[in-house]
Formats: structure tokens, C-alpha cells, sequence
């Protein structure tokens, strides 16, 4: 939202005006992206946590698959970027990138291996 509004006002004649009201924004706002976090990372220790112990149809080095592996190794990338608005693009959209790296690691597990309707793990 902040980035469209910049983008906004520079292509609509407030340019000048575009930087302090985006930096106004994020100031009042940035409150809601530690809280987000927050409850987030309760699910994503226990996913992991359960594919650890292999209580799951997944192996166990798919615990390696957790989104918030993808978003420390997506951090380190933004570090080593210049500071330019790429960097901040790509700093804002952290978790959405580790949740599409997920998604797309299950996605290619689940289509690489045959669905089993009498799996032994879920016999127990």
C-alpha cells in the first residue's frame, strides 16, 4: 500500500510531497508487521517441530522447508543489496516470497511422489 502510494504521487504531480507521506506511513504502520510475525511463528515452529520428530507424511529433512528458513536466507540476500527501492520492494515482501518458496517446494514433493492410499504412517 505504501509503495502504490508512493508510486502514485510521483507519477501524479505530489512528488515532492510522495517521500515524507510514505515515510509518515511506514513510521505509523511498521507496528503491524511485528505483530504479524508474531502470530505467525507459532504455526511455523510446530510445522517444523512435527517434521523433526517424522510425524508426518513428509520426511524429515523437509523440516529444512520451513518458511522461516526461505526468510532468513531471503534476509541475508537484502543485506547484501544496495540500498535502492528494489531493496525495499524485496524487504517488504519477505514472508510473501518464503510462503511462494514453500508452496512451490511442497507443491514439486507432492507431484514427484505417487499418492499412496494405504500409507503405513497413517495406519498407526
Amino acid at each position: 500500500m505504501i509503495l502504490y502510494g508512493f508510486a502514485w504521487m510521483s507519477g501524479n504531480g505530489y512528488a515532492a510531497a510522495a517521500v515524507p507521506v510514505s515515510e509518515a506511513l511506514f513510521a505509523h504502520l511498521s507496528w503491524l508487521v511485528i505483530v504479524s510475525e508474531v502470530l505467525m511463528l507459532p504455526p511455523y515452529l510446530d510445522w517444523f517441530w512435527i517434521l523433526a520428530r517424522g510425524k508426518s507424511v513428509f520426511p524429515r529433512g523437509m523440516a529444512l522447508s520451513n518458511p522461516l528458513i526461505f526468510y532468513l536466507l531471503l534476509k541475508l540476500i537484502t543485506l547484501l543489496m544496495p540500498d535502492c527501492p528494489l531493496r525495499l520492494a524485496f524487504t517488504n515482501g519477505l514472508m510473501s516470497e518464503s510462503m511462494m518458496i514453500w508452496f512451490a517446494v511442497m507443491a514439486l514433493w507432492s507431484a514427484r511422489r505417487p499418492a499412496r492410499r494405504n500409507d503405513a504412517r497413517w495406519k498407526k
